[in-house]
């Protein structure tokens, strides 16, 4: 509810940006990411915009509509891959133009990541994992042999893969999820198993 802030490392100040002193069109930040010429794409709430720093400028970009702004943001080449909720996985150019819109895997895309060196990793909500690869754009379901025994697959929010390759993947309900996608193997955690809460959202 504050705005946007960027932080100068080498003189250890802060400066703030919100609808009262920029062209900030939102001061609920839903998502941050920073591309290769150091543009930050900032997710608000039924939109996203890209800040430019040095001259300090907000350019606002078109967004298929309804939506409920943007959640997730990943640059892959020279493409940037934006979770939406309402609108699918969108696909800019580095200028914000939008090139492509996903929908047949849903609308609700609240996480995305770099999967391997061809492919992301982007989560529907109520409709699972898929991986998509970013110089053709084919995707593919991410299927796991017992992923039938873990229907909490189809509501995860939240992904993270960590140095050995395993993907951990955070639901509201059904706990803590490690993905061993070589073995094709599913792991549960939930409070049983130690987590203070069935919700890993973070």
């Amino acid at each position: 509810e504050n705005g946007f802030f960027v932080y100068n490392t080498q003189i250890k100040t802060y400066r703030s940006y919100d609808k009262t002193n920029s062209k900030l069109g939102q001061s609920n930040i839903r998502s941050v990411f920073v591309d290769t010429e150091n543009k930050y794409w900032i997710g608000i709430y039924f939109g996203l915009q890209i800040f430019d720093p040095e001259k300090k400028t907000f350019k606002s970009l078109t967004l298929p509509e309804p939506n409920n702004g943007t959640v997730s943001i990943i640059q892959m080449n020279n493409r940037i891959y934006v979770g939406t909720d309402g609108q699918g996985l969108l696909v800019f150019d580095l200028k914000g133009n939008l090139l492509n819109q996903y929908l047949m895997q849903g609308s609700n895309i609240p996480m995305i990541m770099q999967l391997n060196e061809n492919e992301l990793l982007f989560i529907s909500y109520s409709y699972g994992l898929f991986a998509m690869n970013f110089k053709d754009h084919a995707i593919r379901r991410i299927e796991l042999a017992d992923v039938k025994k873990y229907p909490g697959l189809l509501f995860a929010v939240t992904a993270y893969k960590d140095k050995e390759g395993m993907v951990w993947v955070g639901t509201y309900n059904y706990g803590l999820f490690k993905l061993d996608l070589k073995k094709s193997e599913v792991l549960n955690f939930n409070i049983k198993e130690g987590l203070p809460s069935s919700d890993a959202i973070s």
